[in-house]
C-alpha cells in the first residue's frame, strides 16, 4: 500500500466526483442486464399464454400450441439470460476497473476511498 499523504489533495472532491458517477454508470449497466434477464422472464410466460390462445381459440388440443409456445418462450428466455449476463458481467468489471483506479489514486485518502467505494 502506498503512504498516505498527510491531507486531503486539493483535487480530492473533483476526482471522487468523478469516481462517483462511474460507479453510477457501473450499477446502472449491472441493472440493465438485470432487467434484460427479466425481460426475457416475462416473454416466456406471454409465449405460454400465446399457445395457449391459439390452442383454445382453434378448438383444436391445446397440449401442442402450448408446448409450441413454451419451445419458443424458452429460446428467447434463453438469449435474453445470455445477453442480460454479459451485459451484467460489463458492469462487474467496469467496477472492478474503477476499484483499482480508486484505489491506486494518489489524490484520495482512505476515507474518501472508502466512500467513493460505497464502504462507509
Amino acid at each position: 500500500m502506498s503512504p498516505q499523504p498527510a491531507a486531503a489533495s486539493p483535487y480530492g472532491e473533483k476526482v471522487m466526483s468523478r469516481y462517483t458517477d462511474a460507479y453510477r454508470i457501473a450499477r446502472v449497466i449491472v441493472g440493465v442486464g438485470n432487467v434484460v434477464k427479466t425481460l426475457g422472464i416475462v416473454a416466456f410466460f406471454v409465449m405460454l399464454l400465446i399457445g395457449y390462445g391459439i390452442g383454445a381459440e382453434t378448438g383444436s388440443a391445446i397440449a401442442p400450441t402450448v408446448l409450441a409456445g413454451a419451445a419458443v418462450g424458452g429460446i428467447i428466455w434463453l438469449v435474453a439470460w445470455v445477453l442480460g449476463v454479459l451485459v451484467s458481467a460489463q458492469g462487474q468489471l467496469l467496477k472492478a476497473s474503477i476499484d483499482a483506479a480508486v484505489n491506486n489514486s494518489p489524490f484520495l485518502v482512505n476515507d474518501q476511498r472508502a466512500k467513493i467505494m460505497s464502504l462507509l
